[in-house]
């Protein structure tokens, strides 16, 4: 950035500040968001594709050290 001259100088600078004004109010619009959905009884994040069971039982394989069938 030393080597810019000084309108382009400007141009980067007086952009930047707006753009993190910008990149903060959407933070605090996803954090309160967020915050909503939690006291709703929402959470984020995939659904799990294990059921229960299939949980269980490739704890007792793994604590038993038997290789599963491929």
């Amino acid at each position: 950035m030393e080597n810019l001259p000084f309108d382009e100088l400007y141009i980067i600078t007086s952009w930047s500040s707006p753009a993190g004004m910008e990149h903060e109010l959407i933070i605090k619009r996803t954090r309160a968001g967020l915050d909503i959905a939690r006291q709703l009884g929402r959470k984020g994040g995939r659904k799990p594709k294990m059921t229960e069971g299939k949980t269980e039982s490739a704890k007792k394989l793994l604590a038993s050290s038997v290789l599963p069938r491929t």
